[in-house]
């Protein structure tokens, strides 16, 4: 059974290691360039992380704010409903009292 194609343009826009590079690690692997391969995957896992654990934090402030303004939003809606019952009540009252505007 014959391995599947590799793509190394791929590999190499990944790991920033040279297309020739991977070549000849295909057909002829080195330590030198085992290692290098490695060390490039170790920088872009590293890249990973730190984008992955960044993009936790983002989530997490995110959250936080939208949390926060559906708190304050309530708490607006809730004023405004107070405020419209007052001024209904204190409308009635003074229509009630004789005291209508014309």
């Amino acid at each position: 059974m014959a391995a599947p194609a590799v793509d190394l343009r791929v590999i190499s826009a990944f790991t920033t290691v040279p297309e020739a590079s991977l070549t000849s690690l295909l057909d002829n692997p080195t330590a030198e360039l085992v290692q290098l391969l490695l060390s490039s995957i170790e920088t872009k896992a590293k890249e990973f992380e730190q984008s992955k654990s960044q993009k936790v934090k983002l989530e997490v402030e995110l959250e936080t704010v939208v949390r926060t303004n559906e708190s304050k939003t309530k708490v607006l809606q809730n004023s405004r409903d107070k405020a419209l019952a007052e001024s209904s009540k204190l409308r009635v009252e003074l229509q009630t009292s004789g005291w209508s505007s014309h």
